[in-house]
């Protein structure tokens, strides 16, 4: 008996060589193409469609960027004489007042560290 695919309404012959499940003509399954339609309730979907205009995500991207390494290479923009001056400026000694208490012994040691080493 002869079976006639659903979807091309081609005839099977007795040569063909696709197996007894499949149409040679079109190679699909008699029982895939002769099932039912889908419920007219089925909503698909279009593909996503990409957004047309704005691309302010990307230039805010570039932005944070740049600030980003704005900010991080902002010591490496600073001119190098600026610890020079401060090496110079602290060359002398700065007055030190030490306040303390005649019975604590780390005062004590303190005091007699500062006289040790000639600190006033």
């Amino acid at each position: 008996m002869s079976q006639i695919c659903p979807h091309c309404n081609y005839a099977r012959q007795a040569t063909d060589s696709a197996p007894d499940w499949q149409c040679p003509s079109c190679a699909k399954a008699y029982v895939k193409a002769g099932s039912a339609l889908p419920p007219e309730t089925l909503v698909q979907y279009g593909p996503n469609v990409d957004a047309q205009g704005g691309g302010l995500g990307k230039w805010l991207l570039i932005l944070i960027a740049l600030g980003a390494a704005f900010w991080f290479g902002r010591p490496l923009l600073q001119p190098a004489s600026a610890p020079r001056a401060m090496a110079v400026a602290s060359a002398e000694q700065p007055e030190v007042v030490l306040y303390s208490t005649s019975w604590c012994g780390y005062c004590k040691m303190a005091r007699d560290f500062f006289a040790a080493n000639g600190i006033r």
